[in-house]
């Protein structure tokens, strides 16, 4: 659900910035100031949550993502307004982001949600032959407190998720593959430890995963 809002909110946001490009003639910039005051008031509320000594290890939230989107609206305001460079400049970056979008979708909007410009936010295990085990980013699963992996294949810049939401009860400490047969199914196993006052117990989980995207794949668990 966040995900779809995300891009609802960027997309939406770029709409607002035309129109007010091409509705809104020259205004001054004290006009601006006041107008911008919620998107500086955004900035300084992320500036504190991941700079402070004390910020939140929950990240930023949504402020990150109200604060690009502000930026982009605001970006039509500020080339229509008699202020310097330097603040159009500033503005206009966020419109900019626009490039990010079209080089990767998916890094694009993990950044408006994370503030982080990356594929993953979690652990990578390598499967061989340009498959990977990775960790699903935490907006896209909506299995509790389940931890989500994905089966990808990977080609440069680019990569193909052959199956989402492989869920686990906790991380998984590392991940073996048992056999592989390219192009038809890879068997590996995960292994996840616990630890306790008493003593450590390790589960495993062995899986056959198809190689070809929307197939079924089968689950053991084995102790």
């Amino acid at each position: 659900m966040q995900v779809f809002f995300a891009i609802v909110i960027y997309i939406c946001s770029f709409a607002a910035g035309l129109i007010v490009l091409f509705v809104i003639k020259k205004i001054s910039g004290t006009r601006l100031l006041v107008a911008s005051i919620p998107h500086f008031v955004l900035l300084a509320w992320f500036m504190v949550m991941n700079f402070s000594p004390g910020k939140s290890p929950a990240g930023p939230g949504l402020v990150f993502l109200f604060l690009v989107c502000t930026g982009i609206a605001l970006s039509g305001l500020a080339v229509n307004s008699h202020v310097t460079k330097a603040v159009k400049f500033y503005f206009l970056l966020f419109p900019a982001t626009i490039l990010l979008f079209f080089y990767s979708p998916s890094r694009m909007i993990n950044f408006l949600l994370t503030s982080h410009y990356s594929a993953t936010t979690g652990k990578v295990f390598e499967l061989g032959h340009d498959y990977f085990l990775e960790a699903q980013s935490s907006f896209i699963s909506s299995a509790g407190d389940s931890i989500a992996f994905k089966l990808l294949k990977r080609s440069g810049r680019f990569h193909e998720t052959l199956q989402r939401d492989i869920f686990f009860s906790r991380q998984p400490d590392s991940v073996k593959v048992i056999s592989f047969e390219p192009g038809i199914s890879v068997t590996w196993r995960a292994y996840l430890n616990k630890e306790n006052y008493v003593a450590s117990e390790t589960d495993s989980f062995t899986f056959i995963s198809k190689l070809q995207p929307g197939t079924k794949n089968k689950i053991e668990r084995k102790l």
